[in-house]
């Protein structure tokens, strides 16, 4: 940026160092007899014997650029300095631009999507966290970025931060457990989730408002069983039935604990007439009536038959 030759040396009386910026120029500067202006090959600004500065004249400086200005130096009306000292230019401080990234999902390495910053000169940029790296869930995470100059005889170091959020990924839930048999215990649901492992939380709803606790009456409840975990998000819902032991739901002739026992639907009429694995030609209702397991398979060597005379 252009600066008045006035207002630098006013910098200079206190103390504060010059802008340094993009190249060397004079304007409207006029000399006396026998004096000189140079600017040598290492980008110094020197002044010998009597200048005048006209009014409104202008300078630039060139990063690194060191001016010195001796005593014969003057201008005309309008400066508003009366002394000069030798001042350095300092270093220039590059402009990083870099966005917000989008958010993203738990589970997305960071890579050059996230980290893309730009600088207004070459350079070299160092992130943290580096690419490769995996986030947790959250919102509102630091990442950041030291960007390097290559010529750094010229230019500063500079470092910027971003925000990025970080979605909970989604998992599945499956519900178990969902039939028992009142005894006069709770009855907790179940569930497995994907990926495995992950902490469930269940609220039970008989109709009066979702609860914590485990129902233990007869009856249906409606079950919601959500991931609790801070990178996975997901939850899945049914119907938890407590059958009385001794009462037949579906009307399918098997008492309900007789059939939860043994692995069947107190609630599926069908299953009645289903094949057992006893012995392949068994009905489910078959084997309850004669008091064998329906899951048990045999073969004939394992019947016996007792026969029994009246009074003998």
């Amino acid at each position: 940026m252009n600066r008045v030759i006035g207002l630098i040396a006013a910098l200079c009386l206190m103390g504060l160092p010059l802008r340094a910026v993009d190249n060397v120029t004079l304007s409207g500067v006029t000399y006396s007899s026998g004096s000189s202006l140079t600017i040598d090959a290492s980008d110094t600004l020197t002044t010998s014997g009597t200048v005048t500065v006209a009014s409104g004249a202008n300078i630039t400086l060139r990063a690194g650029v060191r001016i010195y200005l001796e005593p014969g130096f003057s201008v005309q009306s309008g400066a508003t300095f009366q002394a000069l000292v030798t001042p350095d230019a300092i270093k220039s401080t590059p402009t990083i631009t870099w966005s917000p990234p989008t958010a993203i999902t738990y589970g997305t390495v960071l890579s050059s999507t996230q980290l893309n910053a730009t600088a207004s000169v070459a350079g070299t940029f160092t992130y943290s966290p580096a690419a490769g790296a995996t986030l947790n869930a959250g919102t509102g995470q630091t990442l950041s970025v030291v960007f390097t100059p290559t010529d750094t005889t010229n230019y500063n170091s500079v470092s910027a931060t971003v925000a990025l959020t970080v979605n909970k990924a989604g998992g599945t839930v499956t519900l178990g457990g969902m039939v028992a048999i009142y005894d006069g215990s709770a009855k907790a649901a179940t569930a497995t989730t994907s990926p495995a492992g992950l902490a469930v939380t269940f609220t039970y709803d008989a109709g009066s408002g979702p609860t914590g606790t485990a129902p233990s009456g007869i009856g249906s409840y409606t079950v919601l069983g959500t991931i609790n975990d801070s990178n996975y998000t997901g939850a899945a819902a049914g119907t938890l039935t407590i059958f009385d032991p001794n009462l037949d739901a579906d009307g399918d002739g098997l008492p309900n604990g007789w059939e939860i026992a043994h692995g069947l639907n107190p609630n599926d009429p069908s299953d009645a007439g289903a094949a057992s694995a006893h012995d392949g030609t068994l009905t489910n209702l078959d084997c309850y009536k004669l008091g064998l397991d329906p899951g048990t398979t045999v073969t004939t060597g394992d019947l016996k038959l007792n026969v029994h005379q009246p009074n003998n």
